[in-house]
């Protein structure tokens, strides 16, 4: 988008949640649940000091595969209306780093039942969905506001329609059916 705009809101209300990011949601949830959760992704250098770590492995989280960058921790910031219209500011410089991560040289067919992919660049998302798919490890996808940053629309309709379970709000999925 090569439009310019500025605008200015005033808000009701703020809710902060400093414990997140999709993938470690998931993992603390299915851990609350009595599943060990491995997520497979690289983190900040702020990961532990912002409490993140401390709250995954509190819960059960195995951070074992986790990476650590001397980069900061991925962050983002939405603002929602009562429509469900978003505007989102993301922090994801990070995440570049988890192309390099090879998934077959930390797990192994077998290994898992299912594997998770959560909002990350385009190039780490289609090649952790083809890692898994090689490993023969049916996959979840939580695409968040990827969706509206992929190039390759039929690459992003691709992961989406060769993954087991497509989790997302109601925002991303407006996005999804205009592919």
């Amino acid at each position: 988008c090569n439009e310019r705009i500025s605008a200015s809101f005033s808000i009701k209300e703020i809710k902060e949640n400093s414990k997140g990011g999709t993938a470690g949601n998931i993992c603390y949830n299915l851990a609350l649940l009595g599943k060990t959760a491995y997520p497979v992704v690289c983190v900040g250098k702020d990961f532990y000091e912002l409490g993140y770590g401390f709250h995954l492995e509190s819960a059960g989280v195995n951070l074992s595969f986790v990476e650590l960058s001397d980069k900061l921790t991925a962050r983002v910031y939405i603002i929602t209306d009562d429509e469900d219209s978003q505007i989102a500011n993301i922090y994801s410089d990070i995440l570049k780093e988890s192309v390099k991560i090879n998934i077959s040289d930390k797990i192994k067919s077998g290994m898992f039942w299912f594997g998770i992919i959560a909002p990350n660049p385009e190039e780490v998302m289609t090649n952790h969905a083809e890692q898994f798919s090689n490993l023969g490890i049916d996959y979840i996808i939580s695409p968040g506001q990827a969706v509206w940053n992929f190039k390759n629309k039929k690459g992003l309709s691709d992961i989406i329609l060769n993954s087991s379970m497509c989790v997302m709000n109601d925002s991303e999925f407006k996005k999804v059916e205009e592919l």
